[in-house]
């Protein structure tokens, strides 16, 4: 990369302010896939070289410019725009989506209202855009990518004014009354969000999950805790205190021998 940004200098008759720290950036944000180190690049050369401390944070810039250049690709007799900013934001809950995963797919489905043939064509067309890959076993595997790009359309719908949105709210209700599939994924999806908001943005996304999963907790056998441990597990990033609030409050309950 440090020797691409040399071309740019030389072709652009610019100077980078600190050309490791860009590379470094620009690697880490595209995850080497062309189509964003190309609006990477694109974003450097607006800024005179400077990387920007909006790009270096969620990749805004980024996202944009792909925005951009998605929306003229969708066919309007495949999916609406609605229908397309609903399968983006649900998908965006899951760092990877198999096809196989038929409780996902119809989750998916049902909330943005297409048809399973649809909702494939449209990772597709997401896909060639460059905004998912897919890979795995007959590339039946998808994931919206770069992950910085996955973790700012989820962080965007997810919060408004610094608080959870109306659709944010949705997600955590479905994560307490246990209608989400593979809630691990999202509650770790959530945790890692709620973990990069600090100082004057922080927000409570989990707060009143943590809460209902302390109840379930005392409520259910313990037979049953298995499954309540793995998203235990997966809180840990945003909420220690409360973990290890949890861990104390049932060691007593275990049998010893």
């Amino acid at each position: 990369t440090e020797r691409l940004l040399d071309v740019v200098e030389t072709s652009h008759k610019i100077k980078f302010e600190d050309k490791e720290r860009a590379a470094h950036n620009i690697c880490e944000t595209s995850q080497g896939i062309p189509l964003w180190i190309c609006l990477a690049l694109k974003s450097i050369l607006q800024n005179n070289g400077s990387i920007g401390e909006e790009f270096e944070k969620n990749a805004a810039a980024l996202y944009e410019k792909y925005t951009e250049s998605i929306i003229p690709n969708l066919d309007n007799n495949l999916i609406s725009n609605k229908q397309y900013d609903a399968v983006l934001r649900w998908s965006s809950l899951y760092k990877a989506i198999s096809l196989n995963q038929e409780k996902i797919i119809d989750f998916i489905c049902l909330k943005a209202n297409v048809d399973k043939p649809i909702l494939e064509k449209l990772f597709q067309v997401m896909t060639k855009n460059g905004l998912m890959q897919n890979y795995g076993y007959e590339n039946k595997t998808y994931s919206i990518c770069p992950d910085v790009i996955r973790e700012y359309i989820l962080k965007e719908r997810l919060l408004f004014n610094q608080k959870l949105s109306n659709w944010g709210e949705e997600v955590i209700d479905g994560l307490i009354h246990n209608d989400i599939p593979y809630p691990n994924a999202v509650v770790e999806s959530l945790s890692h969000i709620e973990n990069t908001i600090s100082g004057k943005e922080s927000v409570d996304v989990l707060g009143s999950f943590t809460d209902s999963l302390k109840k379930k907790f005392e409520t259910s056998d313990i037979d049953d805790h298995r499954q309540l441990w793995d998203l235990v597990e997966k809180l840990c990033a945003s909420k220690t205190k409360e973990t290890l609030e949890i861990i104390s409050a049932q060691l007593d309950k275990y049998p010893t021998n």
